[in-house]
């Protein structure tokens, strides 16, 4: 299974990005959303999902070998949380 570091937290709108580990070369990685769906068009090591709002995310992602797609090894399970933007503050006149 491939390893995945831990993703620090970070705000709405700005850019995310999920790698595995040290990837050994001749690897097809498959990335998978929330309902493990599979992700079209994202074989490389790193994922970078994008206009995730506020909240916790689940990604999931696996290996499999050049030539041996029926083998697949067991899902990797991936938090992304994204913290809600900052309030607009509101400005008051004070007499």
């Amino acid at each position: 299974s491939p390893i995945v570091p831990t993703v620090s937290p970070v705000c709405e709108g700005e850019p995310v990005s999920i790698a595995v580990s040290s990837p050994p070369a001749g690897m097809i990685y498959n990335w998978y959303n929330k309902t493990q769906t599979l992700i079209t068009g994202v074989s490389s090591p790193a994922y970078a999902p994008t206009n995730l709002p506020a909240g916790t995310h689940d990604f999931y992602v696996a290996t499999s070998r050049n030539g041996c797609s029926a083998t697949e090894s067991e899902k990797v399970k991936i938090t992304v949380n994204i913290n809600p933007k900052p309030p607009t503050p509101i400005i008051q006149r004070i007499n």
